[in-house]
């Protein structure tokens, strides 16, 4: 699938999530706002959140410049001290049991799907597509940021992720977890130097490890604004793969345009790919370029399209 990409729908994927990672940060730094249904720039940037925005994005950018390692959570332990100081955050203690999962582990009813599975397909393919193609967006975004394409910009071993994905989120809903899955804030651990599968299992440990320490990590994560400022520097980083799109091309350049602008705009990473991904192949066969549409791209945009006439329909 990702192979049968072009590497403009790529780039522009990997450029899109960053605008979408910069607009949660500014969102949650309390420099822009939702007014009316409509984003507006917030005229209070003297207000903590924005502060501590500033000031984290400020550190992150400075230290960056240095090539100091760990700069992106030096920003946000620098961000929640302000916050702390602020009277932002207040900690009810450091250390403290998990709560205790088994009210919800192995509580599937799989009984009552089987009975209801005709049913239940319409939503078993929307839900499918939607873990599929975000974990695509994800994984490109991730491994350009980390330089892990190869010369004919492809991700090698590329089905060892999708399956590490998969059985992450079948293990985690088992336990009654939200979808475990790859997410877009690994692109801060690529930017820190995190680029090895030893890295994975570090972080791994550690997030074992901060079960126990849920009161701090609650009373820092609570509070967005700590953090927004890492998110719009890794959007930052990521906003380089804009170069990589061929602009000249414009069976390349419009259908990669709508997947960077519509990532954003739709809030949701396959909303965006599907836009682009949809256009792509009419275009290309209107153009008199079919002989560079490939097997996937098209099918690929017919199930998109299906996808989203049953999501409109539910």
């Amino acid at each position: 699938m990702l192979n049968a990409l072009s590497p403009s729908l790529k780039n522009a994927i990997v450029a899109g999530i960053g605008l979408f990672i910069a607009m949660v940060g500014l969102k949650n730094g309390g420099i822009i706002g939702i007014e009316a249904g409509q984003m507006t720039l917030k005229t209070a940037v003297t207000d903590p959140p924005s502060l501590i925005f500033f000031t984290g994005l400020l550190v992150i950018a400075v230290l960056r410049h240095f090539r100091i390692r760990g700069g992106i959570l030096i920003g946000i332990l620098i961000s929640a001290l302000i916050a702390f100081l602020c009277g932002k955050i207040s900690f009810s203690g450091i250390v403290g049991l998990p709560a205790n999962p088994m009210p919800v582990v192995f509580k599937a009813d799989v009984a009552t799907v089987l009975r209801h599975i005709l049913e239940l397909l319409p939503l078993i393919f929307i839900c499918f597509f939607m873990d599929m193609f975000d974990t695509m967006g994800t994984v490109i975004g991730v491994a350009t940021s980390a330089k892990l394409l190869n010369r004919n910009n492809e991700i090698e071993r590329m089905e060892r992720v999708f399956a590490a994905d998969a059985t992450a989120t079948v293990a985690g809903a088992l336990c009654g977890q939200s979808t475990v899955t790859s997410y877009l804030e690994s692109a801060a651990g690529v930017e820190a130097g995190g680029k090895t599968g030893l890295t994975a299992v570090v972080i791994g440990l550690c997030f074992l490890l901060a079960m126990f320490f849920s009161p701090l990590i609650t009373a820092v994560a609570g509070y967005p604004p700590v953090t927004s400022g890492a998110l719009a520097a890794v959007g930052v980083m990521m906003m380089q793969s804009v170069s990589g799109i061929n602009w000249d091309d414009c069976t390349e350049g419009v259908p990669a345009f709508l997947i960077f602008a519509g990532i954003p705009f739709s809030n949701s990473i396959i909303g965006g790919i599907s836009i682009g991904i949809i256009l792509y192949p009419f275009l290309k066969i209107c153009t008199g370029k079919i002989r560079e549409v490939n097997w996937f791209t098209g099918l690929s945009a017919a199930v998109l399209i299906l996808y989203l006439i049953l999501l409109n329909g539910k």
